[in-house]
């Protein structure tokens, strides 16, 4: 297998991953979108936080990445993400530190907060543990829904795709053309030999004559 076959299937199965990731994204979103809930890839998930409740560990407006969890691998002094179940904040996802564990339920706070939250935090309410803030989107998108930063990523893949999916065809047109080409030249270059060698045994019947 020559150097172009490798570049070429390497490139086939570069555009078939970003057809692959573009597929998963678009259907995540969708789902999410129809659930009420934060998107999540490979289990992580990123979220945009509006309040300032956890400040100064999280300020108002930055977006944190989280890892899927469940009620056994939490604890004391971790940050979590909850489904709120009551109050104002009924369906809305919420990131507070947990401040007690008890066996069946647990008891959060916001950092910046002076009193805990009112309702217990049960095991179906949890949904993730943070892991830190993503700076760069903190620092481009600052004020965008994870909705909508989820659909502009999506939107930069299928760029990336179609750049790909052209990249691939004209490399295929390329080679294509030069395969032509070379087949062209052959041609030229048979026909020639023919013509010489014509030319040649012309000559040589001259000659003959001529003796």
């Amino acid at each position: 297998m020559n150097k172009n076959k490798i570049k070429k299937i390497i490139s086939y199965i570069l555009t078939l991953l970003c057809v692959v990731i573009v597929l998963l994204t678009s259907i995540e979103v969708i789902s999410a979108t129809k659930d009420s809930r934060p998107p999540s890839l490979l289990g992580y998930s990123i979220s945009y936080v509006p309040t300032e409740s956890m400040e100064p560990e999280i300020e108002a407006g930055e977006y944190i990445y989280y890892k899927k969890t469940s009620f056994d691998d939490v604890d004391v002094d971790d940050i979590i993400i909850y489904k709120s179940k009551s109050g104002q904040m009924k369906g809305k996802y919420i990131v507070h530190r947990i401040v007690e564990k008890h066996d069946d339920y647990l008891i959060v706070k916001g950092d910046n907060n002076v009193i805990n939250d009112s309702e217990h935090v049960t095991s179906d309410m949890v949904y993730g543990k943070y892991i830190d803030k993503v700076e760069i989107l903190n620092f481009i998108t600052r004020g965008l829904s994870v909705n909508a930063l989820f659909f502009i990523l999506m939107v930069l893949f299928i760029i990336l795709l179609v750049l790909q999916f052209i990249s691939v065809f004209a490399k295929t047109k390329k080679e294509e053309i030069e395969k032509k080409l070379e087949e062209d030249k052959q041609i030229l270059l048979e026909q020639m030999k023919q013509e010489i060698l014509k030319e040649e045994l012309e000559k040589l019947k001259n000659n003959k004559k001529m003796e």
